[in-house]
């Protein structure tokens, strides 16, 4: 299984959400997936914490492609690695949508042949805007398990479209702030 790979060359990180769904053939991941994996500690084969991830992703596979990815990136360039990295792990009918700390607007970029929906996000967690923006309410998953409250919001996605502002990757890293994403914590 994909994610079962991707688990084995640690590329899910901060995991709370790792199974199947109640349809068959769907498995989820909720957690932050490695972009950049980081450098390996001199002498070993552990590795240092990754270098970029996507925060607070949400992934929907079947046994071997992609289904639904989404989740939180820092800036609209970060895009192109991500695709690098997992474009030949999306199913033909895989649906991207992320929420850009950056972002100034919102965009449908079209990369790789694929549209891929890009929010503004920054500041907040990707999971309540990703039900926010698919019209689903908390009331909607109570009683379902982890993995179906992903599925809810996979099934939800159906034909859904972001923004009729369809721009080229190259334009859309025009469209961008000085945001940076706001870290709370102890002090």
């Amino acid at each position: 299984m994909l994610l079962d790979d991707y688990k084995a060359q640690n590329l899910l990180t901060l995991q709370t959400v790792f199974g199947k769904t109640s349809e068959d053939d769907l498995f989820t991941f909720r957690g932050d997936l490695v972009l950049i994996e980081g450098d390996l500690h001199e002498g070993s084969n552990n590795r240092k914490p990754p270098k970029m991830v996507l925060f607070d992703s949400v992934v929907m596979t079947d046994e071997n492609k992609i289904k639904f990815i989404s989740g939180s990136l820092e800036e609209v360039a970060d895009l192109q690695v991500l695709m690098d990295k997992y474009n030949p792990d999306f199913a033909e009918d895989c649906k991207l949508l992320f929420f850009v700390v950056n972002a100034s607007q919102d965009m449908t970029v079209e990369m790789n042949g694929r549209k891929v929906y890009l929010v503004p996000l920054p500041e907040g967690m990707a999971w309540n805007e990703l039900m926010d923006v698919v019209y689903i309410e908390k009331s909607d998953l109570k009683g379902l398990s982890a993995e179906d409250k992903v599925l809810t919001v996979y099934n939800a996605l159906g034909d859904f479209k972001v923004s009729p502002n369809n721009v080229a990757y190259e334009e859309a890293l025009s469209f961008v702030t000085e945001a940076k994403r706001q870290v709370w914590g102890a002090v």
